[in-house]
């Protein structure tokens, strides 16, 4: 990577949340053409639902990573789905040799989506998180509301001996004359 691309401004935040529901929209579709051919016997649609459903994860982490996602809580969240993905793509005699089977093929399918579903959330929720508009404050932007606030001070331009002035026409006590 040149100097000339690292330094391009990030993209504003309403098109990395554009991102963030298209990866979580492909990801729902994916999920639920899966049931769909798992439910209906129709096992030539799995191999797609599970494509559309990987390419959805990978777009949600394209979104956090431009949000500004540190790459150890990358790499905490892909182990995450690493391991649901082991729970639902793996038969079962894959967990009872390996020892990590939770119950049944069932419960231990629900644990995998459950988990992969966790990390989806959680790139989303990260993504909209970092790309959240931050508070200016009371005081940013236009003072003249202050001055309507406020009448006892106003603005001036003389330094010193204006104020003073205006204190000796207004017969205020510390005036000097």
């Amino acid at each position: 990577m040149s100097l000339a691309e690292a330094a391009k401004p990030a993209p504003p935040s309403s098109t990395i949340r554009s991102y963030a529901m298209i990866g979580i929209v492909l990801y729902a579709f994916g999920l639920v053409l899966n049931e769909i051919g798992n439910g209906l016997t129709q096992l030539w649609l799995v191999p797609y639902a599970d494509t559309i459903s990987a390419l959805g994860f990978v777009i949600a982490l394209y979104t956090a990573a431009l949000a500004g996602l540190g790459t150890r809580l990358t790499v905490l969240i892909g182990l995450i789905y690493g391991i649901g993905i082991f729970y639902v793509s793996e038969p079962d005699a894959t967990y009872v040799a390996s020892d990590l089977k939770i119950s049944s093929y069932n419960t231990t399918h629900f644990v995998g989506l459950g988990l992969i579903g966790f990390t989806m959330i959680l790139l989303i929720a990260l993504a909209f998180y970092l790309t959240r508009a931050k508070n200016p404050g009371p005081l940013a932007g236009d003072f003249s509301n202050l001055l309507q606030l406020t009448p006892m001070v106003k603005p001036h331009l003389g330094g010193c001996r204006s104020i003073q002035a205006e204190l000796r026409a207004q017969n205020r006590p510390g005036a000097k004359g």
